[in-house]
């Protein structure tokens, strides 16, 4: 009986949990640029590349359990005159990418992230070259379908050094079973289990 009620603790406090953040499945990166994922919370993944030196590529793959959207979130270039870096986003397998706005990162190291990119910089961007800015508040890209994507950076000259971070945010969709009808469902099955037992 004491296998019985610790099987039905393990399954109550999984109906309970929450769903973990989303989790990185590959990283690559050259030498000059580093890469790091740090979960914030149980839907929160950052992010983080730095680089210093060029030309410097890095990517991550990382699998999403649930919807979710992308905040960029940082960007902390050593150079104040309007540098631009090259932003890379796909779903893994995909032939189309969500970041097609020109071919900065033709000359990529890695082939994850070479291919059409976007244009990414500070609040003292070079005119309209940038089309996404650090901001918090809004998603880079919103309401994306669970599954593994690939989100990488490439600079090919300036800024020579430097840093940017992105968020993964999982929205976890509700449960399809209720925690009270579960609760319900967890006690008919203990009293199924309990009427075989006695039967035997």
């Amino acid at each position: 009986m004491d296998t019985v009620k610790a099987a039905a603790a393990t399954l109550a406090l999984a109906l309970a949990s929450p769903a973990m953040a989303a989790t990185v499945t590959s990283t690559d990166a050259t030498p000059d640029m580093s890469v790091q994922a740090v979960p914030q919370d149980a839907s929160v993944l950052d992010l983080g590349f730095a680089w210093t030196g060029t030309p410097a590529s890095g990517y991550f793959e990382f699998t999403a359990t649930n919807p979710f959207d992308v905040y960029f979130a940082d960007y902390s270039p050593s150079d104040a005159d309007g540098e631009v870096t090259g932003l890379a986003f796909y779903r893994s397998g995909a032939d189309t990418r969500l970041t097609m706005q020109g071919d900065f990162c033709d000359d990529a190291a890695l082939a994850a992230v070479s291919g059409k990119c976007s244009l990414i910089a500070g609040t003292d961007a070079d005119g309209a070259r940038a089309m996404y800015r650090p901001n918090g508040s809004t998603s880079l890209f919103g309401t994306l379908d669970a599954g593994t994507y690939v989100l990488g950076l490439y600079e090919g000259g300036r800024p020579a050094s430097g840093s940017a971070r992105f968020q993964v945010v999982e929205t976890p969709e509700p449960s399809p079973v209720p925690l009270p009808a579960a609760g319900l469902l967890l006690t008919a099955a203990l009293a199924g289990l309990g009427a075989l037992k006695r039967r035997a």
